[in-house]
């Protein structure tokens, strides 16, 4: 996956890139197949919804060199933000709730 050199230009590429790009670097990164990926509910998502969260479930994979995906809580979070909606986050102790801020 030719994301650039550094942290920066792999954040701009991420942010920037057609969704086609999108599918080759989850595919590179073995995403695809990755357990921590929620996939019923990605699934269930409108195509540009989908794309949105791809966009940030590698982009959050790059910062964290491969340690972090965000759950589908967060993922909800990135959707409202990204369609100009509030969210409310209700969670406990360890759920990621903070990451979704």
């Amino acid at each position: 996956m030719d994301l650039g050199n550094d942290l920066t230009s792999h954040l701009e590429t991420l942010r920037t890139c057609s969704a086609t790009q999108l599918d080759q670097f989850k595919r590179e990164l073995s995403l695809e197949i990755d357990e921590r990926i929620p996939r019923t509910w990605l699934d269930g998502l409108k195509e540009t919804d989908r794309t949105v969260c791809w966009r940030a479930i590698l982009i959050c994979y790059v910062i964290t060199q491969g340690q972090q995906i965000p759950q589908e809580m967060q993922l909800r979070a990135v959707l409202a933000d990204f369609q100009g909606l509030d969210s409310l986050i209700s969670a406990g102790t360890g759920s990621g709730r903070y990451s979704a801020q």
